[in-house]
């Protein structure tokens, strides 16, 4: 993490058109496909801590990518290749203190900072296994997501059938738990359903996943908001329940439901499909109500994220031209975004029209991760001057 901050002070280069008063930097990317073989096995990821969590429905493995996975990390006597060599001069130099003929810090393979023999022996496991960095078991389903603990939140429904009677399977990035919830009938989740959103709470303890599914107008599919509701632990069969909107929604099956603490400090949920208008959704009694959001420039494609910072209600978005990796940040009904950052790809770079985008809130600004499936793994840097 020392490392990750630090590259983030050192960025000294804008991307993109900014706001008077606010600048957004890159601070790290990589090439998706450079890590991953298959686009349309790996359809969803997010970022948290400055890393991003991405399933391998092939697979069933949750990959941990930082920036261990550029080309150059392992690469450690600099000839544009890895290999048993690499182990061996960097053994030199933990024996020897010896830097010629070597790049060092293509040594930290473990991306903690520091070289030790650690790293030997995690470049050891990335010459036989060909991942550098740590997974975890994931699951069938390309939805992966995290609630408000950091836990993770992975879709155990069969791709690409009916989500009805499936699961989520929930895991503590840190300590390793698991735990498997299966999703009742009282929830009328059905149809479906590829992507899902952030979570309320903790889902190891108490908290509440929204879903939806399928395609409206066809059977099966979801007439409305899926509410999956855990307490103490357990299944909370009191509150898992199939809630309506006010005026009807239009679900997809690849509809994500973000759930987020607004402006206010109320419950909000944003529901966004790839090419309809974003909506907000807010509960009055046992049904939802909806506002839509219209954003400056917004373009067709999966991946807006709410959040609050300085004051605003703000959401990251993709921009024209559809499909592609650019995104913007603004408030609803906004003339301009207060920061934009044009596409990097000349062509829809995923068949399933997928640019993820979420953001971490800290005292000093935000940082925002961003993975378009097919193209690339960003993570950036958000500031007021």
């Amino acid at each position: 993490m020392k490392k990750f901050l630090l590259m983030a002070a050192m960025a000294a280069v804008a991307m993109g058109a900014s706001a008077e008063g606010y600048t957004i930097e890159k601070v790290w990317e990589l090439n998706a496909t450079q890590i991953f073989a298959s686009t349309g096995d790996v359809r969803q990821g997010f970022g948290m801590d400055g890393k991003f969590y991405i399933n391998d429905k092939s697979s069933q493995t949750i990959f941990v990518i930082d920036e261990r996975y550029a080309p150059n990390i392992g690469d450690v006597d600099n000839d544009n290749a890895i290999s048993i060599s690499d182990v061996s001069a960097l053994i030199d130099y933990l024996v020897s203190s010896n830097t010629e003929g070597i790049i060092v810090d293509n040594g930290d393979m473990d991306n903690d900072g520091n070289i030790a023999i650690g790293d030997v022996t995690v470049l050891i496991d990335f010459l036989l296994s060909g991942v550098k960095g740590p997974t975890l078991t994931g699951g069938p389903n390309c939805g992966i997501t995290r609630d408000e603990a950091g836990n993770i939140i992975v879709s155990m429904a069969t791709f690409p059938g009916n989500a009805a009677g499936s699961a989520i399977k929930v895991i503590n990035p840190v300590t390793g738990e698991t735990k498997t919830y299966d999703i009742p009938e009282e929830c009328g989740f059905q149809g479906r359903c590829d992507f899902i959103g952030f979570a309320k709470g903790d889902m190891m303890e108490e908290g509440m996943l929204y879903l939806t599914g399928g395609n409206t107008g066809t059977d099966p599919y979801v007439d409305g908001v899926s509410i999956f509701a855990v307490a103490d632990g357990e299944v909370n069969f009191d509150e898992c329940r199939l809630a309506p909107v006010d005026g009807g929604i239009a679900g997809q099956t690849s509809t994500v439901i973000n759930y987020y603490t607004d402006i206010n400090g109320d419950d909000a949920l944003m529901y966004a499909y790839r090419s309809g208008a974003p909506t907000k959704l807010m509960a009055d009694g046992d049904l939802f109500t909806k506002t839509a959001i219209v954003l400056p420039g917004k373009g067709a494609c999966n991946g807006i994220f709410p959040f609050v910072w300085d004051g605003m209600e703000l959401f990251i978005y993709p921009l024209t031209p559809n499909y592609q990796n650019g995104f913007a940040i603004a408030e609803a009904g906004a003339e301009a975004p207060i920061v934009e950052v044009p596409s990097s790809v000349s062509a829809n770079p995923n068949g399933f029209q997928a640019n993820w985008l979420n953001a971490e809130v800290d005292e000093d600004g935000v940082t925002i991760y961003q993975y378009t499936p097919g193209a690339t793994i960003t993570v950036w840097r958000m500031t007021k001057e």
